[in-house]
């Protein structure tokens, strides 16, 4: 299939505005990968949105558990800072539920107080999300987080070396994580590590090489040059996903979807690419990328 078939007119456009994605390509695949159990690590988790948005769509929750009603709860449970969330995701209208299926869900928080508040937050809820406080990265061991960081606040990510204040955290992989819970397969993850989230893939290399991560969704942001060590590293980063069988695309605020990996991808530059941050998608599986594909050819992703 030639590139012009494949590629968007215009992928920059698409990630230029990709703050705040839409979710609709996961609305396209949802039919393609159900399974009687759906099961989901969630990197990074903060507020827990993410967690409630694929319990909405996958499983029977209660009907007055809106996005509204659980901001309400964040705040009764202790939510200090930004509490609807940058994307204001309190004002989002609930997912329409696609499946009944049993939910297997991981949260991982670094921040001592978020991991907290999900404890308190899935004990007011009864979602069945096991929460672990700890950061994810591509090595285990122990790294450090600002002590003072409240509950519901964004934006802070693992130190590896400890300051005045700072707070000691063990830090993990995927591939350790699954080797130790027995997990073959895994049908989201979801990262959101303040720069770090490239090294996150990277920590679940033999899951992804055997394909046990049917759909990985990940942010870019201008940290990536200092985690990666490279003043581009979107290129060489989905090479390797490339190389690993995944193809990964720019998600759209309004649900449009830009391939980035070859043979589409074009270098970013200062000019062009300087964006606060913009949001990926990488599949395997040949019928998920060619309903990502389809997304291409939409605004919105619609069928």
């Amino acid at each position: 299939m030639s590139a012009s078939l494949l590629c968007h007119r215009d992928a920059l456009t698409i990630a230029a505005h990709s703050t705040c994605p839409s979710s609709n390509w996961h609305t396209r695949i949802a039919p393609l990968i159900l399974s009687p159990e759906m099961v989901m690590l969630n990197v990074g988790a903060n507020k827990g949105f993410n967690l409630l948005e694929f319990a909405q769509r996958y499983s029977v929750t209660p009907s007055n558990l809106t996005h509204q009603k659980w901001y309400n709860l964040l705040v009764e449970n202790g939510c200090k800072s930004q509490c609807c969330g940058v994307c204001r995701l309190c004002k989002a209208r609930p997912i329409s539920r696609q499946a009944t299926a049993s939910l297997k869900l991981h949260a991982f928080e670094l921040q001592p107080a978020n991991a907290a508040l999900l404890r308190r937050m899935m004990t007011a809820t009864g979602l069945p999300v096991m929460i672990h406080s700890t950061a994810v990265s591509n090595f285990t061991g122990t790294v450090y987080t600002a002590a003072t960081v409240v509950a519901g606040s964004e934006s802070f990510g693992l130190k590896h070396k400890q300051s005045k204040n700072d707070v000691a955290q063990p830090v993990t992989t995927i591939d350790a994580f699954l080797k130790t819970t027995g997990i073959e397969r895994v049908h989201l993850v979801s990262i959101d590590t303040e720069g770090e989230d490239p090294l996150v893939m990277m920590g679940m290399v033999q899951a992804l090489s055997a394909h046990r991560v049917e759909v990985v969704e990940f942010e870019y942001n201008r940290k990536w040059k200092v985690t990666m060590k490279d003043p581009r590293p979107v290129g060489p980063f989905v090479e390797w996903m490339r190389q690993l069988g995944y193809t990964c695309f720019w998600q759209g605020n309004h649900g449009a979807l830009a391939q980035m990996s070859a043979p589409c991808f074009v270098e970013e530059t200062r000019t062009r690419f300087g964006f606060a941050r913009s949001n990926g998608v990488c599949a395997y599986r040949e019928d998920v990328v060619a309903a990502f594909r389809d997304c291409q050819r939409t605004s919105s992703c619609s069928s």
